[in-house]
């Protein structure tokens, strides 16, 4: 159970990896949010067929997982897209972990959902944990000119910020629609269909608007984006439903959650020299704060659903009935 929660990070990771690479030569954040939909769409819709599963979704349902969608699987993978590209996948992984505290304080603000002192102490830590990992640390320099992180812009890691937010508010509208029973492959399903909708016709109107944008990236960036998409969305989430299957949702989560620090190793290999101590640190500090908010339980709270990996197709890995809520990823870093 915590060797398949460990290799859903590790999908995450990587696919954050690949998305950082090619984000400069993909055509902006837009291009890889339509790609990576249009691909989570496929794969969701393809592999739930080839199993048999029936991925309808009650008209109940549509306009909560639908607003989730927007928020989440729209707002919430542009941005973290575009932290990709002007951050890295280290920091932009980081920002997007963010989602656990936002989760904690919108349950709080809309729901009543009183945190403990144990999650409030979590919030702390991700925080800390940002700041040092963020602003303390030494920019990361690699062998090659495609691996190096420049100066964190203060638009930039809003823009980080307002991923994690995204998901968090995602998160709470696609709750209601779990608690009342709805199919958690299908609320995946369908939050995938309204964003390539969404991204396609985003893009189809900005071409009748006169704006020239190429829709097809070259040959071998798209072949990495739909790569990407493929490990977190399907091999990263069947790894994780696996896991949430087997084991306890709150352990699950927590180390589902540990794609901040699975990043660093990855960036290790791939630019071929170590990160800073500081940004383990402040990694490891932000993993902590993860785990807090999702093992300490929540005062007169419903049942919450773990982020994982991505904005698209986060809320839809957990059971109605899990504990409250544990709220945990990255991930996205490969949204």
């Amino acid at each position: 159970m915590v060797f398949l929660a460990l290799c859903a990070a590790l999908c995450t990771g990587l696919a954050a990896i690949i998305t950082a690479e090619v984000a400069d030569r993909a055509g902006g954040p837009l291009a890889i949010s339509r790609w990576r939909s249009l691909t989570a769409a496929c794969v969701l819709a393809g592999a739930a067929t080839l199993v048999g599963h029936a991925i309808g979704l009650g008209h109940r349902y549509m306009p909560a997982v639908a607003g989730s969608s927007l928020a989440a699987a729209v707002v919430g993978e542009f941005c973290l897209n575009k932290a990709y590209r002007d951050l890295g996948a280290r920091r932009a992984a980081l920002l997007f972990a963010g989602a656990a505290p936002f989760s904690v304080l919108v349950g709080w603000l809309f729901l009543g959902e009183a945190p403990s002192l144990a999650q409030l102490g979590g919030i702390a830590l991700v925080v800390a944990g940002l700041v040092l990992a963020i602003w303390f640390s030494p920019l990361h320099r690699g062998q090659g000119a495609r691996h190096n992180e420049s100066v964190a812009s203060i638009v930039a890691i809003i823009g980080g910020l307002c991923a994690g937010l995204a998901q968090a508010l995602g998160n709470v509208m696609a709750r209601s629609a779990l608690r009342d029973g709805a199919d958690p492959v299908a609320v995946m399903t369908f939050r995938a269909i309204v964003a390539a909708f969404a991204f396609w016709g985003i893009s189809m109107m900005l071409r009748a608007a006169g704006r020239q944008e190429r829709l097809t990236p070259p040959r071998s960036v798209l072949a990495a984006v739909i790569l990407s998409a493929c490990l977190s969305f399907a091999l990263g989430n069947t790894l994780l439903m696996v896991a949430l299957k087997s084991g306890q949702t709150a352990i699950v989560t927590t180390f589902a959650a540990t794609t901040p620090v699975m990043l660093l190793p990855l960036m290790w290999w791939r630019s071929g020299r170590c990160p800073s101590p500081l940004a383990w640190a402040g990694a490891a500090l932000t993993v902590a704060g993860i785990a807090c908010i999702a093992m300490a339980p929540m005062r007169g709270a419903v049942a919450a659903v773990p982020p994982h990996g991505d904005a698209l197709t986060a809320p839809g890995i957990s059971a109605p009935a899990a504990p409250a809520t544990q709220v945990a990823r990255l991930s996205h870093p490969d949204r």
